[in-house]
C-alpha cells in the first residue's frame, strides 16, 4: 500500500505546553523513598525501630527503678500499676530491666553493622575489584573464619579475657562480615567491566577512587539490605549467648539472661519469660519487615 501525504496531519502545537514535563523528575533515593513509604509493613517496622530506640534512650530515665533495685517483699509479682510489667524472683522491677536489656541489644546490632559496614564492605570491594589470586587468598580466608563456629569464639575470649559484652562484641566483630564480604565481592565483580569504570581507568583514576567513588555507590542495595537483615541476627545471637551464661553477665540485664533465669520458673511465673521473649520478637520481626521493604524500595528493576 502506498502511503501519500494527504494521510498524514500535523499535530497542532500548543506554544510551551507542547513541551512542558508533566511528571516532576526523582532521584533513585526519593523514587526508592516513595516506594517504601508504600510498604506498610515496612513503615510499621520502621515505626516499631524509632520507638525501641527512643525507649532504649530515655526510658529508664522515666522508671522510679534502677535495674539492680530490690523489693524482698514484691518477689514475682505479676503486672500492676506500681510495676507494669511485674517483678521478678529478686524483687526487681521488670520494666526497667527489659528497657536496659534493649540498650544492650541495640548496642551490639549497632555494633555489628558497623563492623559490616566498614570491614566487609572494604574487604569483599577490595577482593572482587582485584580478582586474581588476591581474589582467591582473600575469599580462602573468609572461608575458614566461616567455618568456625561463633560459640568456639566466644569461650576463646572467655579464657583469656573475663566474661561480658565485651567478649560477644568481639566475638561478632571477627565473624560477622563475611557476609558482607561476600555479597559485596559478588556485586564488584558484576559492575567492575562497566563502561563507567573503563573510563574511569581511561582518566587515570587510582583503583581506590574507582571502588569508592564508582563501585560502591551503585552497589549500595544489596549493602543496605543486607545491613539492616543483619542486625536482627545479632541480636538474637547476643540474646542466645546470654541464655546460655556466655554473654552479659550479673547484674547487667540482656533480654538474653533474663530470659534464662525466668526459664526456672516458668509455669508459676510465665510473665517473666513472657515479656523478654516479646522484646526479643517485636525488635527481630521490625528490622525483618524493613529489610524486607528496602529489598523491595532499592530494587532498580522495580522502578516505574
Amino acid at each position: 500500500m502506498e502511503l501519500s501525504p494527504g494521510l498524514f496531519q500535523p499535530v497542532a502545537r500548543q506554544g510551551s505546553e507542547a513541551e512542558a514535563i508533566v511528571r516532576p523528575s526523582v532521584t533513585y533515593g526519593q523514587d526508592a523513598w516513595r516506594r517504601l513509604k508504600q510498604n506498610r509493613a515496612a513503615m510499621f517496622g520502621l515505626v516499631l525501630i524509632i520507638v525501641l530506640l527512643i525507649l532504649a534512650a530515655v526510658g529508664p530515665y522515666f522508671v522510679p527503678y534502677s535495674y539492680s533495685d530490690q523489693d524482698l517483699d514484691r518477689t514475682g509479682e505479676g503486672p500492676s500499676w506500681q510495676h507494669l510489667l511485674g517483678t521478678d524472683l529478686h524483687g526487681r522491677d521488670q520494666l526497667v530491666r527489659i528497657l536496659y536489656g534493649a540498650r544492650i541489644s541495640l548496642t551490639v546490632g549497632i555494633f555489628a553493622s558497623l563492623i559490616n559496614l566498614t570491614i566487609g564492605v572494604v574487604y569483599g570491594g577490595i577482593s572482587g575489584l582485584a580478582g586474581g589470586k588476591v581474589d582467591n587468598i582473600m575469599m580462602r580466608i573468609v572461608d575458614v573464619l566461616y567455618s568456625i563456629p561463633l560459640l568456639l569464639y566466644v569461650i576463646l575470649f572467655m579464657v583469656i579475657f573475663q566474661p561480658g559484652l565485651q567478649n560477644v562484641l568481639l566475638a561478632i566483630g571477627l565473624v560477622y562480615w563475611t557476609d558482607m564480604a561476600r555479597i559485596v565481592r559478588g556485586q564488584i565483580l558484576s559492575l567492575r567491566e562497566q563502561d563507567y569504570v573503563l573510563a574511569a581507568r581511561t582518566l587515570g583514576a587510582r583503583q581506590w577512587r574507582i571502588l569508592m567513588r564508582h563501585l560502591v555507590p551503585n552497589a549500595l542495595g544489596p549493602i543496605i539490605v543486607t545491613l539492616t537483615l543483619k542486625i536482627p541476627e545479632a541480636i538474637f545471637t547476643e540474646a542466645w549467648l546470654s541464655f546460655v551464661g556466655l554473654g552479659v553477665s550479673a547484674p547487667m540485664a540482656s533480654w538474653g539472661s533474663l530470659a534464662s533465669d525466668a526459664l526456672s520458673s516458668i509455669r508459676s511465673y510465665p510473665h517473666l519469660l513472657l515479656f523478654p521473649a516479646l522484646a526479643i520478637s517485636i525488635t527481630m520481626l521490625a528490622f525483618n519487615f524493613l529489610g524486607d521493604g528496602l529489598r523491595d524500595a532499592l530494587d532498580p528493576r522495580q522502578r516505574r
